[in-house]
């Protein structure tokens, strides 16, 4: 209990003393007591207590006076806020010096590592600028290449049932059946497709081999047109030593794509 007393009253007396208001009005009091200050500690030990007390009791009474207090209070508030304003120049001062003039003198010195703020916020929103549009531009490309699959398509299909309109007016007698060659096969190869669940991709890979696009020689169908010999490598725009190559539709190949438009 008296341990617990002993430490609040010193961390109370630390807090005051570190007060700055406090230590300001302190210092005050005891330049403008000094006479009183001073007799205490050079009074002559000489002289009794009565003449101790004498001749410092004008000094404690002039000390303690109202009007000295209040004179001690106001130049204690003029220095603090004195101090408190040099205080905020300093610091204004040195965040200029920082902000300021040392990035200029670094500019000057090393021009190549150093920037302003001002620019370093330019470049930034550069930066987010070019950021937006290549997204913008990312967007367009993807609607232009949707688009382009699309026609694409169209394309192949107008042009198929152009053909399959001119064989069908050369041959009345069979106007739903083209003569294909090597159909059996064909059937074979769809049959096969629809087995492994491949039918559907079929027609995405159709179009990636007209559109010059690479695919993965290990692709499932990619293998079974291999196999039948269906497609060939194109060479030109396959970079060796890639498992990635183009490929071209040969004359069957070609023949399978109108058997697989007609029998969808």
């Amino acid at each position: 209990m008296v341990v617990e007393i002993l430490n609040a009253l010193r961390s109370n007396i630390k807090n005051r003393i570190r007060n700055p208001f406090l230590g300001t009005l302190t210092l005050v009091f005891i330049i403008k007591n000094w006479e009183l200050f001073y007799s205490l500690f050079t009074l002559d030990k000489k002289f009794d207590l009565t003449i101790r007390l004498l001749t410092l009791a004008p000094l404690i009474k002039a000390a303690f006076n109202i009007c000295s207090l209040l004179y001690v209070i106001v130049c204690s508030l003029i220095a603090f806020i004195f101090l408190y304003f040099m205080i905020i120049i300093s610091q204004f001062f040195l965040l200029f010096i920082n902000r300021k003039v040392y990035p200029q003198i670094e500019q000057i010195t090393d021009r190549n590592s150093i920037v302003t703020r001002e620019r370093f916020d330019q470049i930034k929103n550069e930066n987010l600028i070019l950021h937006k549009k290549n997204e913008e531009l990312h967007d367009d490309i993807k609607k232009m290449s949707t688009m382009r699959d699309e026609l694409q398509n169209k394309i192949i299909e107008l042009t198929l049932k152009k053909r399959k309109k001119e064989e069908d007016k050369n041959d009345a007698e069979q106007p739903h059946s083209i003569n294909i060659p090597n159909s059996k096969l064909f059937e074979k190869f769809i049959t096969s497709l629809k087995n492994d669940n491949l039918y559907d991709k079929f027609g995405i890979i159709i179009t990636g081999i007209r559109s010059n696009e690479r695919f993965l020689t290990s692709d499932s169908i990619i293998e079974k047109l291999l196999e039948y010999g269906f497609i060939e490598i194109d060479l030109p725009n396959s970079p060796r030593g890639s498992n990635v190559k183009a490929y071209n539709f040969t004359k069957t190949g070609d023949d399978l794509i109108q058997f697989y438009l007609i029998s969808k």
